[in-house]
């Protein structure tokens, strides 16, 4: 599924994060956008995701325009086509592991029910706890489970703010893999935006933002 993103600013308290940012991915395609803290890719993915609105410019996702939206129409969108996953954990309390996938599952109306939430526990490996509560995970393990939440629906992209940055080496290349095969299985785009310069490896688009000109970020 495509993305595309043209001549985007954004301001925040009379700070320019984005000015005239232009950005476009083709279907299926994987890509890195990487930058330093405050450079603002967690602005680029909130507004990607219709969470927060542009100034000026425009983004759509499959051809369907995320920008010009009301709330409701872009909280639609986001549902239908992204897998979110953020850098802090979203997941209820009340519930485990299992629990939070199923029930992330059911909200986004995905398929393959207990099934696909047991390979992607035992893919992103929290067998061992496939029962605990989130307050009981570690750091990393939170994040993992956050990334299977992600991933549940299947969606048509899926983006991923800072999915490595709390893990060991070991752990970044199970989920890095996990996300790259997701993806492919799906036929999913993904768009990883991060600091973890690590990750360079592991997708061959790389791109960057905060440190140059928006038009050679495109």
């Amino acid at each position: 599924m495509s993305l595309s993103l043209q001549h985007v600013a954004f301001r925040f308290a009379g700070r320019p994060i984005l000015s005239d940012f232009s950005f476009d991915m083709a279907p299926g395609e994987h890509s890195l956008l990487i930058g330093a803290s405050g450079s603002g890719k967690s602005t680029l993915v909130n507004l990607v995701c219709g969470l927060l609105t542009p100034d000026s410019g425009s983004i759509s996702i499959g051809g369907e325009s995320m920008t010009g939206q009301s709330t409701s129409k872009r909280d639609d969108l986001r549902r239908r086509r992204i897998g979110l996953v953020f850098q802090t954990l979203r997941l209820v309390s009340a519930l485990d592991i299992t629990g939070n996938l199923l029930l992330a599952q059911r909200l986004v109306g995905g398929t393959g029910g207990t099934e696909r939430v047991a390979m992607l526990i035992d893919r992103l490996g929290l067998s061992h706890r496939t029962h605990a509560l989130p307050r009981q995970l570690s750091q990393g393990e939170a994040q993992r489970a956050a990334i299977a939440r992600a991933l549940i629906g299947q969606p048509d992209l899926i983006i991923a703010d800072e999915p490595t940055s709390a893990l060991d080496h070991a752990n970044m290349e199970k989920v890095i893999t996990l996300l790259r095969d997701c993806a492919r299985e799906a036929g999913s785009s993904l768009l990883i935006v991060t600091h973890d310069d690590r990750l360079r490896a592991h997708i061959e688009s790389v791109r960057a933002i905060g440190a140059m000109t928006p038009q050679a970020a495109a």
